[in-house]
């Protein structure tokens, strides 16, 4: 290749292959920007010829190192360094970006700057919607100052302003707003965000140059972005419309926190250099033109050369009679009317012009009926020919009626109302001129008698019978003996599935059960407390033989017959009953039952067989449950073949929802 294109950073890390194509012409453009030893760090001993482009009087490279600009300078370019020296150079002097006028605010730092003649043509001129291409708009908001500096009051009248031209009809991409400091650009950015009409174009117009849009997909047009971004950032682009925020505002002397002499950034001259120089048609500078004027004097008498001289700017804008607390704006609809003001009062509203709008609507014979004037954003929207409201006359086609409509809206069908017979029934009826008489339906009502039940009705002309209902309440009776609920055209069958009067006799009686059964568990609970009580206070522990003509055996021999299971290969044979109390366990047994939810069920007969050992622990101890180490039976828990003793208990068990809790009888 001829050409290669590079930047420093890029050159570095390609110095094996500069070396070996060993260049011997290097073009630096924006040279001015670069620092010198990354120029340096490039050069190649073959280099013959090294041209650098760039502009010395705007910003300096960036250096984050303090003590290295101000004891070493290490800011300084090659560029501005050997300009400086008087090495041979040249000067562009003509310019094709602002306006002439706007030359003037430059004319102290480019004495010979001309301007090319399309400037002054069509595609710079001044915004309609503003008085004057450039403006001082100045103000007393005092500023905010924490690790950077911003001004609530200045980004308050930036937002206005931004509001009124978006309501004029300028794109967001058309609009660039510069800050001295990175807070103000956080907070117009935060403010913006919050006003999505800001960012929403009046008309698609092209993308301007040094324009940022936000990326958008293939095939799809980039959405518009208003562009906001610090002075530094801004070098090198342009606009048709700049608004620069100064922010620097500080109190006075006397004011708490007053007083401060520096005006930071801004005492740059080239950052006044890059402000003043990036707009195509319009400069609005934001700021506190007194403050500046005075703190630019107080630091001119250190005869600083590269001092941003603020006064001189101020005074220009002062004598040509651009400055001022409110900014001059005028309708782009009337541009002979008086001209609105735009204050710097935060709490004011937008202007608005008082003339009347008088448009000629898009429908070509009415004017619009919106009484003032009002701006461009939805201007066409507003006088298309669907906005006409207009009302005017027309005639209906077939009969010859008269109407009116809005001149928005298509030709209406005929409303008048007129008489006339149906065909089949001969009834009479009315209907809309517009509606034809086979589209109409007889909707008078006729008396009829239901099929089915043989009862009277009515029903509508239009309605066949056998389609019709009977709606009056049935008369039947359901198999239950209540009366059937539904009306008479519907099955009694699905009244007696779920009959309502039989629901709620089986409500009553399931309350009435579960009074009862709280009674009774109540009742049950008592007299458990009161057993309990009787057997502690007897106490005492016997056993006893019964004689075979005694109840208790009798019962005993009873209950074993009867409960035992058939699945039995050998039958129990009962050959002796003991009778066993013990107080110790009554009073648990009874104590258990107070616990129960419910003690009232029936008792259970339950068959123990053991051994004569088991017997007695378990007349002294109660009943515990079977475990490998103490069997009571050997097929279950894996014991050995015991001599068997049959007994059994009447413990009512436990209901269902508690601990299954040991006999304790």
């Amino acid at each position: 290749m001829k050409l290669i294109g590079l930047t420093s950073t890029g050159a570095a890390l390609n110095m094996g292959m500069l070396t070996n194509l060993k260049p011997q012409l290097i073009i630096v453009e924006e040279a001015a920007e670069l620092l010198e030893p990354q120029l340096l760090a490039v050069l190649q001993p073959s280099v013959q010829h090294l041209i650098l482009i760039g502009d010395h009087e705007q910003l300096r490279p960036q250096v984050a190192h303090h003590e290295l600009v101000r004891a070493r300078h290490f800011d300084v370019s090659m560029f501005e360094r050997l300009v400086n020296n008087g090495l041979l150079s040249g000067t562009l002097r003509m310019q094709s970006r602002m306006r002439p006028e706007m030359v003037e605010l430059l004319r102290p730092i480019y004495p010979d700057v001309q301007n090319h003649e399309r400037v002054s043509g069509a595609e710079h001129a001044v915004p309609p919607c503003l008085q004057h291409s450039m403006f001082f708009w100045t103000h007393a908001h005092p500023e905010q100052a924490e690790r950077s500096v911003m001004n609530e009051g200045e980004t308050l009248m930036v937002l206005r302003l931004l509001e009124w031209l978006m309501a004029e009809g300028h794109a967001p991409e058309s609009i660039t707003v510069i800050a001295a400091y990175s807070q103000q650009v956080r907070r117009i950015r935060e403010l913006v965000k919050a006003r999505p009409h800001l960012t929403t174009a009046a008309h698609n117009k092209p993308a301007t140059q040094g324009a940022q849009a936000a990326q958008a997909a293939p095939g799809e047009a980039p959405a518009a972005r208003l562009n906001v971004v610090t002075i530094d950032e801004f070098q090198g682009d342009e606009n048709e419309i700049i608004i620069c925020s100064l922010v620097r505002s500080c109190p006075a002397s006397n004011a708490p926190g007053g007083g401060r002499q520096t005006i930071g950034y801004l005492k740059v001259r080239n950052r006044l250099v890059v402000a003043a120089s990036r707009a195509k048609r319009a400069l609005i500078f934001v700021g506190n033109a007194e403050w500046l004027d005075c703190r630019t004097r107080e630091l001119d008498r250190g005869a600083d050369p590269r001092l941003a001289r603020w006064d001189q700017l101020v005074k220009h804008f002062e004598r040509e009679g651009l400055l001022g607390s409110s900014l001059p704006l005028r309708c782009p609809r009337h541009p002979l009317a008086q001209p609105l003001r735009l204050s710097s009062d935060e709490k004011a509203s937008l202007p608005r012009c008082a003339l009347p709008c008088n448009a000629v609507m898009e429908c070509g014979l009415h004017l619009c009926q919106i009484g003032h004037c009002h701006p461009v954003r939805g201007f066409e929207e507003a006088h298309s020919a669907a906005n006409c409201k207009k009302m005017v006359d027309f005639r209906c086609a077939a009969m010859d009626h008269k109407g009116s409509r809005r001149c928005c809206d298509a030709e209406p069908e005929c409303e008048h109302m007129v008489e006339f017979k149906f065909s089949r029934c001969m009834h009479n009826g009315k209907r809309k001129c517009c509606v034809p008489v086979a589209a109409m339906e007889c909707t008078q009502v006729v008396p009829m008698v239901f099929k089915d039940c043989g009862h009277k009705g009515t029903r509508r002309c239009i309605d066949r019978p056998e389609t019709q209902k009977c709606m009056r309440p049935c008369e039947r009776t359901l198999a239950c003996g209540h009366p059937c609920p539904l009306f008479c055209h519907e099955p009694c069958s699905k009244a007696a599935k779920d009959c309502k009067a039989c629901a709620e006799i089986r409500r009553i009686a399931e309350e009435e059960h579960q009074r009862q059964l709280k009674e009774a568990i109540k009742t049950a609970s008592r007299e458990a407390v009161k057993q309990a009580r009787v057997h502690r206070e007897r106490g005492g522990f016997f056993r006893k033989w019964l004689p075979s003509s005694d109840p208790s055996y009798m019962e005993a021999c009873r209950v074993v017959h009867q409960n035992q299971q058939p699945d039995h290969q050998n039958p129990i044979v009962v050959v002796g009953v003991e009778q066993v109390y013990s107080a110790e366990q009554q009073v648990k047994f009874f104590e258990c039952q107070q616990q129960m939810k419910d003690p009232t069920p029936a008792p259970l007969y339950k068959f123990h067989g053991t051994d004569k050992a088991g017997v007695d622990g378990i007349c002294m101890d109660g009943f515990r449950q079977p475990t490998a180490e103490k069997p009571n039976m050997d097929k279950k828990s894996g014991g050995t073949k015991l001599p068997m003793c049959a007994l059994f208990c009447s413990c009512p068990l436990p209901s269902l929802g508690t601990s299954l809790l040991p006999c304790s009888c």
